[in-house]
This record gives C-alpha cells, structure tokens and sequence, in this order.
C-alpha cells in the first residue's frame, strides 16, 4: 500500500471486525465499522487503536467472543480505544461485566483488553 507515493504496508494495518453479515440490515447502531489499526514503527514499536463505532453491548460482545474462540486475541488489544457512547449506566462497555475495570494494566484474556499506553515516534 502507498500513501503520497511512499509504500507503508509495512507500517499501517487495519482489521475489520464489524459490521458482521448477518447484522448488515439491522439496527444503524449495529451496521457501524469497528477496527483495529496497528502502526508500525521502524524500531519494532507498536501502537493499537481499536474503534468501535456506534456499536451496542451485544455486537461488541460478539466481536471479543469470536476473536478469543479463534485464538485472535491480538485482534482486539489496544493502546487507544475509542469507546460507542452506549457503554452508558445501562450496560457496561465489556463484554465480561464481572471484570469491568477499566485500569492501565492488562487485563485477563476473558476482558477487554487495555495495553500500556507507548509513544509512538
């Protein structure tokens, strides 16, 4: 891939985890796009943002459960998170409410995960 003439495959990779298929003609909060973008820098650093979109509870839900029966756990950690704003009072924003901590550590393979925050140079 290039960008202005400069190949970056090397430093940008996206990951499309929604919307899923059979969501497609549902709820507009479901169809809405929710990646992983990983950049890559020359020194071997990683930085993971992971967009969610609009989705609701039960389509993230859907998403960390089939990464982690996949054994694609990587697929869903994060240095950045931009979380829907329906991670509200009703439901909480992980799929597993009994480890709903949101902290600067990392957090159990059966949770959202959150890694450290790096500066990318």
């Amino acid at each position: 891939m290039t960008v202005d003439g400069v190949e970056v495959s090397d430093k940008f990779e996206a990951f499309v985890h929604a919307p899923f298929k059979d969501d497609c003609a549902g709820d507009r909060n479901d169809t809405s796009l929710a990646l992983q973008v990983q950049l890559h820098t020359d020194d071997g650093t990683t930085g993971r943002l992971l967009f969610l979109g609009d989705l609701a509870y039960p389509t993230i839900k859907k998403i960390f459960d089939y990464s982690e029966s996949h054994d694609r756990t990587d697929r869903i950690e994060w240095d950045v998170l931009l979380s829907p704003h329906h991670c509200s009072k009703k439901r909480p924003c992980t799929p597993r409410a009994r480890t709903a901590k949101m902290s600067s550590s990392r957090t159990s393979s059966t949770s959202l995960r959150r890694m450290p925050t790096r500066t990318l140079g």
